[in-house]
């Protein structure tokens, strides 16, 4: 069985998120599955379009997008991760798509796994709000926060 794994960030980026995708992925390895992962357009992550750490192979979506804009920049993280990851599921012909959090990367995971007749299943590791708050970009007082 062969899984996609999309993730918003990975390594070699050592960040909690990245280090416990790589652990999922390579336990999932162990355990004899297929794993390839790709990354979204948050930030240039890795060297070139397609690389191998640790023995996962991953694809990376050109970035960054630095849209200021709440709203537009995920619906632009969106189109291109959707197109991205419908090229990188044409390649790979995964049995099942495996999206970590954010949402919009899950709406892209979904929209692929659709057209392609296979499972999505959506990792939801934090709540957007709660994210945005422990980096100082909204206030869990204020309005958008609520």
């Amino acid at each position: 069985m062969k899984i996609l794994h999309v993730l918003q960030f990975s390594l070699p980026r050592l960040v909690g998120y990245c280090v416990r995708s790589d652990a999922i992925l390579r336990a999932l390895q162990a355990h004899g599955l297929d794993v390839v992962a790709m990354t979204g357009a948050a930030e240039n992550m890795g060297h070139g379009e397609e690389e191998v750490i640790n023995g996962i192979r991953y694809y990376r979506t050109p970035g960054p997008i630095t849209e200021k804009l709440r709203g537009l920049r995920e619906w632009k993280h969106y189109r291109r991760l959707s197109s991205r990851l419908k090229e990188v599921a044409d390649r790979e012909r995964p049995d099942i798509i495996h999206v970590h959090s954010p949402a919009y990367n899950a709406l892209a995971g979904l929209k692929v796994a659709r057209r392609r007749g296979i499972p999505c299943v959506y990792e939801m590791r934090a709540v957007w709000e709660d994210a945005a708050a422990d980096r100082r970009e909204v206030s869990s007082t204020s309005l958008l926060y609520k």
